[in-house]
């Protein structure tokens, strides 16, 4: 009998070796009244939820100098009491225990004597010009510093023994933890001169270069101004050094709570909205290098339905690597748009990441609440979130009903969509460093009059790559070839922009793609000198010309230079021409499908999103079949498909934000489903429908 164990595989959450699609909901159980939890977990539970999360605020928990998990000071801080509720429920428990968490608390949930104008020993963390960073009015402490590292040693070591060994799988019902919030400080998308300056991490910044053979040079405040590619070099050590301190702290963080043998995550959020955002945010956001923290994600990043640009960031976010969100917003639309009171925003959006390969969603928050004290939050307006699928008072918001459908539809056919696949015939291999000089926005002369073209990572190269893969429904992947070798077999075609360096090992791995069957295209030009920028290698240049079993194309122009505002139909003539055809083919570019195809059953998964303004059929083919959905304005559906017959069908028929509406209907050649009226309809095969409809009006 196989023991009973949680873990995360490359991705997947498997809980007693079976894997699990990651539903999950939030709830803030140190913002309500105790006596609330009880009925508030039953009702998530009913909603189809199985997997609690929640913070454990440190400022909360701390109490005249020492630590209250019991609630002798005040009900709510009976985290213990909580997890025992969540146990008898048969509920399961994803504890994040920050320290810094955010989540809209004073100071990010720190306690005010973390705050390093109250203890000189704590050192902030500076930015370029030497100030101050700050969360709120708050400066924040590098987290590098000696007490800094004892202080939330010691906070993460309580929690560990008083909170999570007590409850930890399989014995209780705390399955996975979560390391830090969406980078240290919420801030993986903050510029490479943002932070960080201080002391402990221009030692750090000098050390790194010692490890590496280089000459330890002053930490880069500004662009640079090459003369020559190795004047940037500085540039690009800093720029990959900032990638190895998040590591780093990651790494740190993990170490007090690895003892407890649970799966750790993170939950990265979305790169900047800016074109160098992206390139910031390529450049330090390397899971490969996390040890043991697994990647995850949240999505605070826009209304992905309404804003092409937030469409392709949160692709980005997904696509980064394998892992569930952690954070989906299906509530708060106060603090961040008015459009999130309305189901189909947050339906939408968990739709696009499920296609896009996330292996399980969060529903931040599950609950809303009304119950917390000022100094753990002196800001946010009660309730606290406004539009949550269960209120404060405990109503159901329709958001609820339609999550309700989701969870079904997942508990139904969960493990079977985590086996299924979606062709990814053309990856884009992602090369950190070059984000990590492209990041520093340099002139395009600059660069030239050093005899290199600018590098190209992130912005007018992935964004176009991505809107223009989209405009034919083709799915991708991205490959970070700097970690691990593409394998032919899955990406037939590999590209990206080069630049006048790569490191030799990477070349090599490049090489090695091409001579095992890969294709290979590389724009502008091949790298001439090694990774730092000085020595001459040139082992893909000239080891292109024997290919072996695969295909190597060198174009002089970048396709991809408009970034999102002008896809590239060339490249998409030239993966035809190539004989890469496209695994799904839709009516129009307004119908954005996916198809997940099951290896060894004939069993698809499709999911259809509008991204027109009016209601109408939206018709897909895929494997030889077509299959037709019927859908209001920028609304989703999901659809199964088994032996070639409709065996599933959750289809969004209400689009409350734009006020459009139509009657859920699914068709095949041999088949046509249709719901009784317009709303939200789950219909499966052997088990009749579920019909919700909804006055919008």
């Amino acid at each position: 009998m196989t023991s009973a164990t949680s873990q995360f595989r490359d991705g997947i959450f498997y809980l007693d070796d079976q894997p699990q699609f990651f539903v999950s909901a939030d709830y803030p159980y140190y913002r309500d009244d105790a006596a609330k939890w009880p009925a508030r977990l039953s009702q998530l539970k009913g909603l189809g939820i199985r997997v609690i999360t929640f913070y454990v605020p440190w400022r909360h928990h701390e109490v005249d100098g020492s630590l209250d998990f019991t609630g002798r000071t005040a009900p709510n801080r009976n985290v213990l009491g909580f997890l025992r509720l969540v146990q008898e429920l048969g509920l399961l428990a994803v504890v994040k225990p920050g320290p810094f968490i955010h989540a809209e608390l004073d100071f990010g949930g720190l306690p005010e004597r973390m705050d390093p104008r109250q203890s000189p020993d704590l050192e902030p963390m500076r930015t370029a010009q030497h100030e101050l960073s700050y969360w709120q009015s708050y400066p924040l402490p590098t987290p590098l510093g000696n007490r800094w590292q004892t202080e939330v040693s010691a906070w993460l070591r309580a929690v560990r023994e008083q909170v999570i060994e007590p409850f930890r799988y399989p014995g209780g019902p705390i399955i996975a933890l979560q390391v830090l919030n969406e980078g240290i400080y919420s801030d993986a998308n903050r510029s490479l001169t943002a932070y960080d300056y201080a002391p402990p991490a221009l030692d750090f910044f000098r050390r790194w270069q010692e490890e590496r053979g280089r000459a330890p040079v002053p930490a880069p405040r500004s662009a640079p101004l090459p003369v020559r590619p190795a004047d940037a070099l500085p540039h690009l050590d800093w720029g990959m050094a900032q990638a190895d301190y998040l590591s780093t702290v990651y790494r740190f963080a993990a170490a007090e709570l690895a003892e407890t043998g649970l799966p750790l995550l993170s939950n990265m959020h979305p790169a900047g909205e800016q074109p160098a955002g992206w390139d910031w945010w390529l450049a330090k956001v390397i899971p490969e290098d996390w040890g043991p923290v697994h990647y995850g994600f949240t999505n605070w990043i826009g209304v992905v339905s309404h804003d092409p640009t937030a469409f392709y960031r949160y692709l980005l976010l997904v696509k980064r690597a394998i892992g569930p969100n952690l954070e989906e917003n299906w509530s708060f639309s106060d603090i961040y748009d008015p459009r999130y009171r309305h189901t189909v925003i947050p339906f939408y959006q968990t739709l696009l990441a499920m296609a896009a390969g996330a292996t399980g969603f969060n529903v931040y928050t599950g609950v809303g609440t009304d119950g917390w004290d000022l100094q753990l939050d002196s800001i946010s307006k009660r309730p606290y979130p406004d539009t949550a699928p269960i209120g404060a008072d405990g109503t159901l918001h329709p958001k609820a009903r339609t999550l309700a459908l989701l969870t079904r539809y997942l508990e139904r056919f969960g493990p079977e969509w985590l086996a299924c696949r979606s062709r990814q015939d053309v990856a884009w291999a992602v090369y950190p460093p070059y984000a990590a000089l492209a990041g520093w926005e340099v002139t395009p002369q600059a660069w030239r009059m050093a005899g290199i073209e600018p590098p190209v990572a992130g912005a007018g190269g992935l964004d176009g790559f991505m809107r223009t893969m989209r405009l034919e429904n083709r799915d991708f992947a991205l490959v970070n070839v700097a970690a691990a070798d593409p394998d032919p077999a899955v990406h037939r075609v590999l590209i990206m922009v080069g630049s006048a360096f790569m490191a030799a090992a990477v070349q090599e791995r490049l090489l090695r793609y091409v001579r095992t069957g890969g294709h290979l295209v590389v724009m502008r030009e091949l790298p001439r000198l090694d990774g730092d920028l000085t020595t001459p290698c040139r082992v893909l240049a000239d080891g292109a010309k024997e290919l072996g079993r695969g295909a190597f194309t060198l174009l002089l122009d970048n396709p991809f230079a408009g970034g999102l505002t002008s896809p590239n139909t060339s490249f998409l003539d030239f993966l035809s021409a190539a004989g890469v055809a496209p695994a799904v083919r839709a009516d129009g570019q307004t119908t954005q499908a996916w198809v997940r195809r099951h290896p060894s059953a004939d069993v698809e998964h499709v999911t259809v999103l509008s991204l027109c303004e009016e209601a109408r059929e939206h018709v897909i083919a895929t494997g030889g079949r077509e299959v037709a959905v019927t859908l209001p304005g920028r609304s989703a559906a999901l659809i199964r498909l088994e032996n070639g017959r409709i065996a599933a069908a959750l289809v969004k028929g209400i689009n409350d934000c734009d006020a459009s509406q139509a009657t859920p209907a699914v068709r095949t050649a041999e088949e046509h489903l249709e719901a009784p009226g317009p709303g939200d309809w789950l219909w499966l095969s052997g088990e009749g429908d579920e019909f919700i409809p909804w006055d919008w009006q």
